[in-house]
C-alpha cells in the first residue's frame, strides 16, 4: 500500500466515523439509506488493492455522498468529506505518476 493509499484509507475511516457520531447521525437522519450504504461500501472498498474496483466504488460513493458544501464548509462533516475527495485526487495522481515511470 502506498503512502497516498494509506492517507486515503485514513481519510475514509475518519470521515465515516465523523458522520456516524450520534450528534451528526441524528442531524443527517433524513439522508437516504443509500447514503449510509455508500459509506459502508467505501470503507470496505478502500482496502481493495484492485484499482478498477476501488475506482468504481469511489465513483458510486461520490454520487451518493455529494459535495462537502452540502454539509457545510468548515464543519466537521463537510471537512471530513472534502479530505476524502482530496486524498482520492492525490491517490489518483500518485498512481498516474507511477504508471508513467519508465520500467527498467
Amino acid at each position: 500500500m502506498t503512502d497516498a493509499h494509506t492517507s486515503f484509507v485514513a481519510a475514509v475511516r475518519h470521515a465515516a466515523q465523523t458522520f456516524k457520531l450520534p450528534k451528526y447521525k441524528k442531524e443527517y437522519r433524513r439522508l437516504s439509506p443509500r447514503f449510509w450504504v455508500a459509506w459502508l461500501d467505501l470503507e470496505l472498498g478502500c482496502e481493495c488493492e484492485d484499482w478498477d474496483k476501488l475506482t468504481n466504488t469511489m465513483i458510486a460513493a461520490h454520487h451518493q455522498l455529494g459535495a462537502p458544501g452540502d454539509f457545510g464548509y468548515g464543519t466537521p462533516c463537510g471537512d471530513a468529506l472534502r479530505n476524502v475527495y482530496d486524498t482520492w485526487r492525490e491517490l489518483c495522481q500518485a498512481r498516474k505518476i507511477r504508471q508513467e515511470e519508465p520500467k527498467s
